[in-house]
């Protein structure tokens, strides 16, 4: 049998572990991105030139978001400290255009409060 693909709106968005986003809470999403969060910060990967954006479920890949046509405008990804969700270091000057990604926009990819 095929691993169980989650599937959010009209993109599949990947196939590890066994949680569906969409049945999952807002809030129990928003805390495990604070938790990822926290515990960046508590190795010491706290910056305050950059904002953390993290992915709300494991991930299989890592992947980078692009947010402008020039290649210091992406914004490379890294794993977590469990090496399950992604992260991203966002500088704060490309903030905005992170935000309109359509992987934020859509709540695959959230901003660590």
């Amino acid at each position: 049998m095929p691993p169980k693909t989650v599937t959010q709106g009209a993109a599949t968005t990947g196939t590890r572990g066994n949680t569906n986003l969409q049945e999952l809470s807002e809030e129990v999403v928003k805390a495990r991105a604070a938790s990822v969060a926290a515990g960046m910060r508590e190795a010491g990967d706290e910056d305050s030139s950059v904002i953390l954006f993290v992915s709300a479920r494991e991930e299989v890949d890592l992947f980078d978001i692009a947010v402008g046509v020039e290649e210091h405008e992406n914004v490379r990804g890294l794993w977590d400290q469990h090496g399950e969700r992604v992260v991203w270091r966002v500088p704060k000057q490309l903030v905005a255009q992170f935000s309109r990604h359509t992987f934020v926009q859509q709540g695959r990819i959230l901003k660590a409060e």
